[in-house]
């Protein structure tokens, strides 16, 4: 029976180590934690840590301590952007969507602003021919809260983020989806990575 990795639950989570490169300084990095905590927890922090080295961050994420240590991390993020956020709903789910490939997605506390997220999902493919699981390619899904235009009703989009922030990533819209259950998020990454 083989063990859960070690998890650091200091801010730093995966940067801790001595193999992995210095944690990001929030003041170093600026305008893009303006949005608040949900935003910044889902499309900076996360994608942060997770982009830095997929196989590093996959043995954390698949840990039986990842819930404890997102909410490390959340709490952690509210004391340096001011009055905490309970991260009350943060929970995480895994799924296979192919032989070779798992989605570990994250449960949010509501979103209350666009573009903030209610899922995240953590996609890692593995080499075919690899012994262990060792990441082939790794996505970052959200699934983000619209409003309509018109008479501000909740809209949902499936997007994307193509590297962190921090390194120049891209955020894609991969359109509306009906709705903003985990079932309907992972039928939309499910048909993405097909």
């Amino acid at each position: 029976m083989s063990e859960d990795p070690v998890v650091d639950l200091d801010f730093a989570g995966p940067f801790s180590r001595p193999d992995t490169p210095a944690a990001p300084s929030l003041s170093d990095i600026g305008p893009m934690w303006s949005k608040g905590l949900r935003y910044s927890f889902a499309h900076v922090m996360l994608p942060i840590l997770a982009f830095a080295d997929p196989d590093k961050f996959y043995p954390i994420i698949s840990g039986s301590n990842i819930e404890e240590y997102l909410r490390k991390i959340w709490c952690d993020l509210a004391l340096v952007l001011g009055p905490g956020e309970s991260p009350e709903g943060l929970g995480v789910f895994w799924t296979v969507l192919r032989h070779d490939t798992e989605a570990w997605v994250i449960h949010l506390p509501k979103p209350m602003e666009t573009p903030e997220a209610f899922l995240v999902a953590a996609v890692f493919q593995f080499k075919k021919q690899s012994p262990g699981k060792e990441v082939e390619r790794f996505r970052y899904f959200t699934l983000e809260l619209g409003r309509n235009t018109f008479d501000q009703s909740e809209l949902y989009f499936l997007c994307e983020w193509v590297g962190s922030r921090m390194m120049g990533g891209e955020h894609r819209n991969h359109g509306l989806v009906s709705d903003n259950s985990e079932r309907t998020f992972i039928a939309g990454i499910t048909r993405l990575i097909s």
